[in-house]
């Protein structure tokens, strides 16, 4: 006899594997994009998933509180900082730049 517990915890397995699936072709459907906006480099990075933004030079305080408002996080190893690929994630991240310019 199958306990009840067995069938709910397939359930949520199957939902969360659906869930990733329809993640990684939403990510594999959106297309390349790789922009400079005055100096600093903007890029969807398939294969980490990521989007990443390059100043080469540390912004200044109110841009990297805008950047971790957003959910943009400083990393070290790739020398950008990156966030989960979202739709609307590449849109932020481009506004920020363009603020920061004109301040």
């Amino acid at each position: 006899m199958e306990k009840p517990y067995s069938t709910s915890s397939l359930n949520a397995q199957r939902s969360q594997i659906k869930k990733r699936l329809e993640q990684i072709q939403k990510v594999a459907s959106l297309e390349d994009s790789d922009e400079t906006i005055n100096g600093v480099r903007i890029f969807v990075d398939k294969d980490e998933n990521r989007i990443k933004i390059e100043f080469g030079f540390k912004p200044d305080e109110q841009t990297r509180k805008k950047l971790k408002s957003q959910g943009f996080r400083w990393s070290p190893r790739n020398e950008a900082w990156q966030s989960y690929i979202h739709d609307y994630q590449l849109e932020r991240g481009k506004k920020i730049i363009q603020e920061m310019q004109t301040q």
